[in-house]
């Protein structure tokens, strides 16, 4: 063999030998555990499938993959396969047998099926998992939460009761069974003591055991939390016998009577509450409280002709005058209430912005006759923003130019600057010595003004003209003030170092495989950290979270916490260039352009995603959208069903982005590339815009204020802006 051979021989050695010992201490499938680790857990499923029999950490892996699809019913076999004392030989026992108890109780506790009449396996399971904990795990009060939910869904009152825990929450459980074995003076101490999750999640097995000599014991404060949980629950008998309670002890306060109200409305007697309220109105026996009351009912009913007989009468409920009027088609004298009322004190900026876009979606030539007046108070530069564009929708730039030019110089990377900023850079040749005269105005301001505010308004005169580098280095000293700022950002992470050592141990295990465990990695360090701490954490290891396919933790993060910090998305383009590539990543686009093949097209759908999710992949919003794409499950099945895909699922992240990149491109295609069009569908759906784009005829970004949904509307411009920074930053555009 010659030397070169036997080189390359013990090259091979040097990384095969390792890997065959690291493989045969962790016995998982490579291939299996880096698709688990990027999200795509059908994928995952399907290579582990495919292997005749699985390890204990394959059986492990496979029910974390259907935990993570939602299959919760086809995890549990896989859970329980597990072995405790095969998981015991690896290399990191203890994390992988805490994380196994944590995510098999938590998938027991989503499966609970109440129509079942024993629960002895599960509890069994249960039983073992705590025995396999420390007790000071981070994930044995959870546990054990589940074991005892267990023992008493079992109706084991005996085995809680021999637990002898001396935490709230056992307390609270042996509680619970003196109660039912009929000590009913405990209700007291549950009310106060247990916590709220927990009770909500007893209260149907205890409600019919709650009489009237039941509730003798408690105070006004435990009945109305009692009342509250049984409404929830839609047990009227038991509310009513608890406000019966109540008023023994109240006096008859203003509670009292609207709790009934609210009792009858649970029961469907909406009506009947409407009509009382109607006459306490109508006798003048009415508080502020009641009309507020009578006014939500009346707009569950749609019935805007009786809520406009009360407002009438009570004039000073602003915010509700301007729904009233909208909503019952009084444009006119809406736009007569804000003239006799924009210069109250008390009329709010926001009123003013309300009422205009109500009149601009309905009444157009009204909404034009309040400009002026909006304009007089300069104080919301929308209104600014909003005459430049009629100006230049009716081709008048002469008037046009002084208002775009206003807002470019005083209110930079804000979506109006964008819209301003395209428009004023074709007119500027024929305004040019105008140009010159705010632009040096604003230049000798700089200097007095404050850090922030200095280098904010610097760098969007750069951004408008570059020519101006010099004179503005020259007058100001931008760029120290800029490291200046820059320098007092990183304070606020400095700021969130404490309590953070617990967390700081599990991200120095670089070791690759561990890491490829991403979500158990993920779940540890969450529970050992503080919330403060998260913030610092995101910053100083955006390295790290990336490696472990988690980068989309990092962006809603520090979006949030900067945001808030700095007062305003506006200031994004101030942070150092780590920190704002790590709120406005890039890593996903190559994906999207290599899917797209159109690099226009791609940077709208990477910044649509930015806004949808920020890049997280376990996202689920409060309507259901689920996921990377924020997607609803109905578009979802409708597009697998028209691909012939009915086995992707929206809960793998390599699925849910195809999904919707796919639905992105349709749109791009229906619309024309028009992104307002496609961004606006792709939020409030096709159906929707398709009667907009009917119904306003606006040829620029006039159209997008007319956006009926608060939501769409701000979606959009959410998204212009990020793509202004995608290009700001990486020089994205084609």
């Amino acid at each position: 063999m010659t030397a070169a051979g036997k080189t390359i021989v013990v090259l091979l050695s040097l990384v095969i030998i390792p890997y065959l010992f690291a493989n045969a201490a962790n016995p998982v499938n490579s291939e299996a555990l880096g698709f688990y680790s990027d999200g795509a857990y059908r994928h995952s499923i399907s290579v582990l499938s495919n292997k005749g029999s699985l390890s204990s950490l394959e059986n492990y892996l496979m029910a974390r993959d259907f935990q993570e699809l939602k299959e919760t019913e086809k995890a549990l076999p896989y859970f329980e396969k597990v072995n405790l004392k095969d998981l015991k030989k690896e290399k990191y026992a203890s994390f992988f047998i805490e994380s196994c108890c944590y995510f098999y109780s938590k998938a027991l506790r989503e499966h609970f099926a109440p129509s079942l009449a024993s629960f002895s396996n599960e509890t069994l399971a249960l039983r073992k998992m705590i025995s396999s904990l420390k007790k000071d795990s981070i994930y044995y009060q959870e546990v054990n939460e589940i074991y005892l939910f267990y023992l008493w869904k079992n109706k084991d009152y005996k085995a809680i009761s021999s637990l002898g825990g001396k935490d709230k929450l056992s307390k609270s459980y042996q509680a619970l069974c003196h109660f039912m074995e009929g000590e009913t003076n405990t209700l007291a101490f549950l009310l106060d003591q247990m916590p709220e999750n927990l009770l909500l999640t007893i209260y149907p097995d205890i409600s019919n055991r709650i009489e009237i000599n039941t509730l003798e014991s408690l105070n006004r404060d435990q009945l109305f939390k009692l009342w509250t949980i049984s409404l929830n629950f839609n047990r009227w008998n038991s509310a009513e016998k608890i406000l019966n309670r109540y008023e023994t002890l109240s006096n008859k306060d203003e509670f009292l009577e609207r709790a009934k109200m609210t009792l009858e409305t649970k029961k469907g007697n909406r009506q009947k509450v409407i009509d009382q309220l109607f006459q306490d109105f109508q006798k003048n026996e009415i508080n502020e409280k009641k009309i507020r009351l009578l006014l939500s009912h009346l707009y569950r009913q749609a019935n805007y002709t009786r809520a406009y007989e009360v407002i009438q009468k009570y004039p000073f409920f602003e915010s509700d005058m301007i729904k009233i009027l909208s909503k019952s088609g009084r444009y006119e004298e809406l736009y007569q209430w804000y003239l006799k009322n924009k210069d109250k004190k008390e009329f709010r900026e926001q009123h003013q912005r309300d009422i205009f876009l109500i009149l601009l979606q309905n009444k157009i030539e009204a909404a034009k006759e309040m400009l002026p007046f909006a304009l007089e108070k300069n104080e919301d530069y929308y209104f600014t923003y909003i005459s430049a564009l009629f100006d230049l929708n009716e081709n008048k730039p002469e008037t046009a130019y002084p208002k775009l030019l206003s807002v470019l110089l005083n209110h930079p990377f804000t979506y109006e600057w964008i819209v301003a900023k395209k428009y004023e850079a074709g007119l500027r040749t024929n305004f040019m010595p105008l140009y010159e005269t705010e632009i040096f105005n604003q230049i000798g301001k700089l200097k007095k003004m404050p850090l922030k505010e200095k280098v904010y308004l610097s760098l969007g005169l750069l951004e408008i003209d570059t020519n101006l580098t010099g004179t503005i280095n020259k007058k100001t000293a931008f760029q120290k003030d800029w490291r200046k700022f820059q320098n007092s950002v990183k304070y606020y992470f400095a700021l969130s170092e404490k309590n953070f050592s617990s967390g700081n141990y599990w991200i120095q295990k670089r070791d690759p495989f561990l890491m490829g465990w991403n979500q158990e990695l993920f779940q540890r360090i969450e529970k050992n950290v503080t919330n403060s701490t998260k913030y610092y954490l995101a910053y100083h290891y955006m390295d790290w979270y990336e490696k472990i396919n988690l980068g989309g933790e990092i962006v809603p993060r520090l979006n949030y916490f900067l945001t808030k910090k700095l007062e305003g998305r506006q200031y994004h383009p101030l942070l150092e260039k780590k920190l704002f590539r790590g709120i406005y990543p890039f890593h996903v686009f190559s994906t999207i352009e290599s899917f797209v093949s159109n690099t226009n097209e791609s940077l709208w759908i990477i910044s649509a995603f930015r806004e949808e999710s920020h890049f997280k992949k376990e996202a689920l919003s409060y309507a259901g959208a689920v996921g990377f794409v924020q997607m609803m499950p109905a578009t979802a099945q409708t597009i697998q069903k028209n691909l012939r895909k009915e086995d992707w699922n929206l809960y793998d992240y390599s699925d849910n982005k195809s999904l919707g990149i796919i639905h992105f491109q349709h749109l791009f295609k229906k619309y024309k590339d028009n992104p307002y069009y496609s961004l606006a569908a792709y939020n409030a759906g096709e159906t929707v815009i398709n009667r907009w784009i009917r119904r306003y005829t606006f040829t620029n970004e006039l159209w997008n204020e007319l956006i009926e949904y608060d939501e769409t509307r701000e979606y959009v411009k959410k998204i212009v802006l990020t793509r202004y920074f995608y290009d700001l930053e990486y020089g994205a555009s084609p």
